[in-house]
């Protein structure tokens, strides 16, 4: 009986570092450190659209990543799994202050106590092949891809601020500077209700009770340095019932309900601006200038570009 269970805790034994060497072995394992060692060979850069941000303005981040050794690499792509963003504010003395203690991770295993776990992750890493000499570029726009900084635009306090780019667990990173400049709105601000709609039932409501919630978009100027510029915002926040003026939904600096982009510029106010959607939810603002001639801007309806002309 006690050969037995030798026999068996032996068994269990060769069974443990059977399995030790299993897990040494996984070719996961080995996969994801040769990834995150090629990674570390590349030359990172970060760049971002502009110098100098209105308040709460969208921001389009680059990464172009170059692959200067004489091997084909296989890196992590950016802005997938592992890459994510760490935000700063630059104080007076010129220290940067961490605004995020917890940063925006686009891909990062957690357990049930929410402390995040180092380990390797169990999903497929997304990857892209690099040849000697070769470089790529991947944007990120905050308007429509998600977060910078772990916010979805830049800040909304004057300032000086950094932001830092992680990329996954090669060890390198890349960071740029960027300033949020003074500015106030200006008088003209007009919003205009787009065909999509939902519905919702208030807490504690029965089904009878539903409130049709609509989606708008909004032009609104803000001055800054002498310059008035003429902006756009969806305001597609759930909690938005049907208004009685246009007005009513009218956002700015410090209440906005998402960030927005700056479609044109002036040296004086946008004259008798006015803001229309088609039946195909194309945008057209319209306005004089200083010199009393019209001008014309169309954009598509989720604001990302101006629309081309036919």
């Amino acid at each position: 009986m006690m050969n037995k269970q030798k026999s068996k805790c032996f068994l269990c034994l060769l069974c443990a570092i059977a399995h030790g060497m299993a897990q040494d072995d996984d070719p996961r394992q080995t996969r994801y450190d040769k990834i995150m060692e090629d990674s570390s060979s590349v030359d990172l850069t970060m760049r971002m659209d502009r110098l100098e941000y209105l308040p709460g303005e969208g921001a389009t981040v680059s990464i172009i990543v170059k692959n200067n050794t004489n091997e084909v690499l296989e890196i992590l792509r950016p802005f997938s799994d592992l890459n994510y963003f760490t935000p700063y504010k630059i104080n007076a003395s010129g220290k940067r202050i961490d605004l995020m203690p917890e940063p925006y991770v686009s891909a990062r295993p957690s357990d049930p106590s929410g402390t995040v776990v180092l380990s390797v992750p169990n999903l497929d890493i997304k990857t892209v092949t690099l040849f000697p000499g070769q470089e790529i570029r991947a944007s990120v726009e905050s308007f429509t891809s998600g977060p910078v900084g772990g916010l979805d635009h830049v800040q909304q306090e004057p300032g000086d601020y950094e932001i830092e780019y992680h990329y996954g667990r090669s060890g390198k990173s890349s960071t740029t500077r960027y300033r949020v400049v003074e500015a106030k709105l200006g008088a003209s601000s007009l919003a205009v209700k787009m065909p999509r709609n939902g519905s919702m039932i208030p807490f504690g409501e029965k089904e009878g009770k539903k409130v049709t919630l609509f989606t708008y978009r909004q032009a609104f100027e803000l001055e800054a340095g002498g310059v008035t510029y003429l902006c756009v915002s969806p305001v597609d926040d759930r909690s938005l019932t049907e208004v009685t003026k246009m007005r009513e939904v009218t956002v700015g600096p410090g209440s906005r309900l998402g960030p927005f982009l700056r479609v044109a510029e002036s040296t004086s106010a946008f004259k008798e601006l006015t803001f229309a959607v088609a039946n195909n939810e194309d945008l057209t603002l319209t306005w004089k200038d200083a010199q009393g001639r019209l001008q014309v801007l169309k954009l598509d309806k989720n604001l990302v570009r101006k629309r081309a002309e036919d």
